[in-house]
């Protein structure tokens, strides 16, 4: 009884997402981060508790761009020797 009512309720999520409209994807974009680090104290000047780092995006040139164009290949790896 419980698998047949889950079943329908799933039928009903899916027939209701076929009719809605899905957000586009911006292909293009900027975008500021902030982070905070919730443990340093805030008055102190360091180790600074909030940073700010800026992202870039643009999905066109990304996808012409070579692979070892894009990001080194020591980008993001962390050895431990």
């Amino acid at each position: 009884m419980i698998r047949r009512s889950l079943l329908a309720l799933a039928a009903g999520l899916v027939a209701a997402a076929v009719h809605t409209r899905l957000p586009t994807v911006q292909l293009q974009f900027s975008t500021r981060v902030e982070t905070t680090a919730h443990r340093l104290n805030a008055t102190e000047d360091y180790p600074p508790y909030k940073r700010y780092f800026t992202v870039y995006f643009d999905f066109p040139v990304r996808r012409r761009l070579p692979a070892g164009e894009l990001c080194s290949s020591s980008a993001g790896s962390s050895s431990t020797s």
